[in-house]
């Protein structure tokens, strides 16, 4: 008889091909894509940047980075995705100010090597809108009913008013 070991799920995600073109120095070229992870555990991401070409050589080579945003995050782990968490990725391409006509005509090739694995903890970074144990609003805002209350006061006390007023008539 054996005994079973568990062993921790893993996905790669290999984003899509973002292709640069006719990028100027200090001019960052910017992309964007939602990423949606759809484990029922939340996901922590750690990645590789496997890069090639004469873009990334020199005294001031091509930076390439990525990014998640804050919203849909793990507050706690900004790394981290909740489960059923969707967040925005942003990877943005940018040649240094600096670089000189060097780099005019040159190419050079950046493959980000995602993984995910399942995070020890997660804290939403802002709450989901409907959290799914709240209570879905029922009956008339509180915010009515008080006015709806306030202008009935009034009434309530000239027709209280008036019918003492009655009573005193009757018995003069």
């Amino acid at each position: 008889m054996s005994d079973m070991v568990g062993v921790p799920s893993e996905l790669v995600w290999v984003p899509p091909v973002v292709t640069v073109e006719n990028i100027k120095p200090g001019d960052p070229q910017v992309r964007t894509l939602t990423l949606t992870n759809s484990n029922d555990v939340p996901v922590e991401l750690s990645s590789e940047l496997m890069q090639s070409g004469d873009l990334f050589g020199g005294d001031t080579p091509l930076d390439v980075s990525f990014s998640l945003s804050e919203e849909g995050r793990c507050s706690d782990n900004p790394e981290a995705i909740p489960a059923q968490g969707t967040v925005t990725v942003t990877m943005v391409a940018e040649l240094p100010i600096t670089a000189g006509n060097e780099y005019q005509g040159q190419s050079g090739v950046a493959n980000y090597i995602v993984t995910a694995t399942e995070a020890d903890v997660c804290v939403l970074s802002s709450p989901p809108a409907n959290p799914p144990d709240a209570l879905p609003p029922t009956g008339v805002a509180v915010g009515g009913t008080l006015l709806l209350a306030l202008a009935c006061l009034p009434v309530g006390a000239a027709l209280r008013f008036g019918r003492r007023r009655r009573r005193e008539r009757r018995g003069s």
